[in-house]
């Protein structure tokens, strides 16, 4: 079991596809992340990225307070969109509705014209307010918060934090996943890291859709950016 208490929390790193696609299908998702983060408030955010999506209607994620999807129960009725690109895509959820002191469970389904689903998960959490404290948090967390601004031009700001006892890497990659820039051996604490819209050789790079990820020992989080020239 994996403990996420409000302003402490970790993400899980790998995902489980349990569920078995119709030989008869065309759906087909690469699922590159499926992860669980929490930000200062009493909810959790869960988000996912692909390299690849073909015949995809939608996303749904269902959630349950036990280890069993046969009771689990949809956190919104619509389907997310998909975007069905051989690119990366980035997908993002918040869900209002967690309580303090519980324990849950989410899967993520991909669902195509012919309600033919995919099945990915589940993602365990133990979500608990343990009261705010910035040295604790400063050790204790490992966040990336959103880019700011984004869309941006000429440059952005990055915020990230690495828990204690923990390195991480920050890489930025272009929408067909080639690393643009990375940094690496970034050390336990706060850091804020300025992206000009260049990559390693300090080359203009084009106007579009970047990503940026941040992966620690106990993290893997990916959000998107974009640039506007």
């Amino acid at each position: 079991m994996r403990k996420l208490f409000l302003f402490v929390f970790l993400v899980c790193l790998s995902t489980v596809c349990i569920a078995e696609e119709r030989p008869d299908s065309i759906l087909a998702v690469t699922l590159v992340s499926f992860n669980l983060s929490t930000s200062i408030g009493l909810d959790l955010q869960v988000s996912w990225s692909t390299a690849q999506e073909t015949n995809v209607l939608g996303y749904r994620i269902y959630r349950n307070t036990t280890n069993d999807f046969t009771t689990a129960l949809p956190l919104f009725n619509d389907l997310i969109s998909a975007t069905n690109t051989d690119s990366m895509a980035y997908y993002t959820y918040n869900d209002l509705t967690v309580q303090n002191s519980h324990t849950y469970y989410y899967w993520l389904s991909a669902v195509d014209f012919a309600n033919t689903n995919l099945l990915f998960g589940p993602l365990d959490v133990e979500f608990a307010i343990i009261g705010y404290d910035d040295n604790y948090l400063a050790e204790s967390l490992t966040n990336l918060k959103n880019a700011y601004p984004n869309p941006f031009n000429p440059e952005t700001k990055i915020e990230l934090s690495i828990k204690d006892n923990e390195t991480g890497e920050l890489t930025i990659l272009n929408i067909k996943g080639q690393v643009i820039r990375r940094i690496t051996n970034l050390t336990a604490g706060n850091h804020t890291y300025t992206w000009n819209g260049t990559d390693e050789t300090g080359k203009d790079v084009a106007s579009g859709i970047y990503y940026y990820s941040l992966k620690t020992q106990t993290t893997d989080i990916l959000k998107k950016m974009v640039l506007i020239k």
